[in-house]
């Protein structure tokens, strides 16, 4: 039934991946939700960063 021993493990690793590089690029961690047929994985931009804030004129202490 298993033709591809390795198909699960590439994925499952793939995920590690992708939180790795999101982590790195200094963006928020994904979301994960349940589907009937899976899993969906929802990435999100931080919109908010450091050069934005110095645009508004804000610095951390006032966010």
């Amino acid at each position: 039934m298993n033709y591809r021993p390795g198909l699960v493990e590439r994925y499952g690793s793939g995920i590690e991946r992708i939180m790795t590089a999101l982590h790195s690029a200094g963006m928020p961690i994904p979301t994960f939700s349940s589907t009937p047929l899976g899993f969906t994985l929802t990435m999100r931009m931080d919109l908010l960063t450091g050069s934005v804030l110095r645009e508004m004129g804000l610095n951390e202490r006032q966010v």
